[in-house]
């Protein structure tokens, strides 16, 4: 009878590392993610070993090379979340750039977990007389003809110094390579960029090297401006990073790097998944130098305009994180989508 006992108590011990998640949940999601060799198919990976571990759900991980293709499976119920950049999930809420169809329109996209953060804005040469973007007018400034999303970017920051394409010169680059090879060729005066590509450290070392432009916080019209062309672009300061000197910082744009579900994905999943993700933070933390940045904290902190899953929510309530500032700015979000998906469709 002892060792019934025993056995039966060790087998407690074995499940009692999976997270009580009831008996519904599915035995193999899916979430869809960038190709193979990718930051993001590495990220994603590691996530699938920690809900692996702390539920009874297997993760099937799913690479795309575009952002239609990434977030297609969510819309037609056959993956359950996708690993995206702000700017292709609220680009899909919004209905912008390549969900600007009418096969598209407005997504109901929901933030499951807000993940890390990108730091983004445009770099000048270090010698350059340019201090800021009214003193782009005139400049060269580059176009990459198919990338919608690289020139929305260019449109944005040009609008915080007031100023449009026709204030500038355009110089037409194949792509976002060739935009840096024009930089240090002298053919260009400056180049948007994260703070993030391998190739901006060359530049960086360069014989002018690289200086970034401000973006001054507290000019709220100005952001206003560059917010309405990339709505997810939000306020950063970059303290360590390509082109910053030791003890300054810059005043910059950003987005995060997040997970996304759409409203229909079961609450219960997408609880589950974000409880695996919280319980099994030091189970993927140390598999890649940016998975500490993926913390319960960082999950409800600066995210892009766009609401939370409720499953998701449901999880950040019981973790003690999710604040009634969250719950206000969850009420703005949700009036946000239902407004533009009714002017989309009028």
């Amino acid at each position: 009878m002892k060792r019934l006992l025993l056995t039966l108590f060790c087998i407690a011990l074995i499940f009692s590392g999976f997270v009580a998640v009831g008996k519904e949940l599915p035995k193999l999601i899916s979430i869809t993610t960038f190709k193979v060799g990718s930051l993001g198919y590495t990220i994603t990976s590691a996530f699938r070993e920690a809900v692996e571990r702390y539920t009874p759900m297997k993760v099937r991980v799913e690479p795309y090379g575009t952002d239609v293709a990434r977030i297609l499976p969510l819309k037609i119920g056959e993956s359950e979340i996708t690993l995206a950049t702000a700017p292709q999930a609220v680009s899909a809420s919004y209905g912008l750039l390549n969900f600007s169809t009418d096969k598209w329109g407005p997504q109901p996209i929901r933030i499951v977990w807000r993940g890390m953060t990108l730091y983004v804005g445009c770099f000048v040469r270090a010698d350059s007389d340019i201090q800021s973007y009214k003193d782009l007018k005139g400049k060269r400034v580059p176009v990459i003809p198919g990338s919608a999303a690289y020139k929305a970017n260019m449109t944005a920051h040009l609008a915080f110094g007031g100023l449009t394409w026709d204030d500038v010169k355009q110089v037409v680059c194949s792509s976002f390579m060739d935009v840096y090879e024009a930089f240090l060729g002298g053919k260009i005066d400056v180049v948007f960029s994260a703070t993030s590509p391998p190739r901006l450290k060359e530049v960086v070392k360069s014989r002018h090297g690289a200086r970034w432009l401000p973006l001054p916080h507290s000019d709220q019209a100005a952001w206003q401006r560059l917010q309405e062309t990339t709505p997810w672009n939000v306020p950063a300061v970059l303290k360590k990073g390509p082109g910053v000197k030791a003890g300054e910082s810059v005043e910059m744009g950003s987005f995060a790097y997040s997970l996304y579900a759409y409203d229909h994905a079961d609450d219960d999943v997408i609880h589950a998944y974000v409880m695996s993700m919280h319980k099994g933070y030091d189970t993927y933390k140390k598999m890649h130098k940016v998975l500490p940045l993926w913390s319960v904290e960082q999950a409800v902190t600066n995210p892009s305009p766009l609401p939370y899953h409720p499953g998701a929510i449901k999880y950040y309530k019981e973790a003690g994180v999710w604040t009634d500032k969250m719950d206000k700015w969850q009420a703005e979000q949700i009036k946000s989508f239902n407004e533009r998906l009714a002017n989309w469709k009028k």
